[in-house]
């Protein structure tokens, strides 16, 4: 009998725009570039989920190390995600923005991988 052990590595899942990792910022300098710029544009976060929609996909939340949440919409509603994905590390792309008002961060994701 002949046994292997192996390593599984993490399978990347793409969603909406496929797109190639370049360099991606932390939640950390996103809202640091927010509070400075209160919009960007093709920027690339990378991040663990905090939370996501558990219904249907829609939506998922990255926090940073203040505990300052970023609430990540996709595009057009052109995808939706698996559901149980709480944990794992996600790599998205699109445009972010500050509500000053309300004291909120958001993404809207043309495309994320999720590993």
């Amino acid at each position: 009998m002949l046994a292997a052990c192996t390593e599984s590595k993490p399978v990347k899942v793409f969603y909406g725009e496929k797109f190639e990792v370049v360099d991606p910022m932390s939640p950390d300098q996103l809202i640091t570039l927010l509070d400075e710029e209160q919009t960007a544009e093709n920027i690339l976060v990378e991040g663990a989920i905090e939370k996501s929609c558990t219904h249907s996909g829609c939506w998922l939340t990255l926090v940073n190390e203040k505990g300052e949440t970023i609430f990540v919409t996709y595009k057009d509603e052109a995808f939706t995600t698996a559901k149980d994905i709480k944990g794992r590390k996600v790599t998205l792309k699109g445009a972010a923005m500050k509500d000053e008002k309300k004291g909120e961060y958001n993404i809207v994701a043309t495309g994320l991988i999720i590993n």
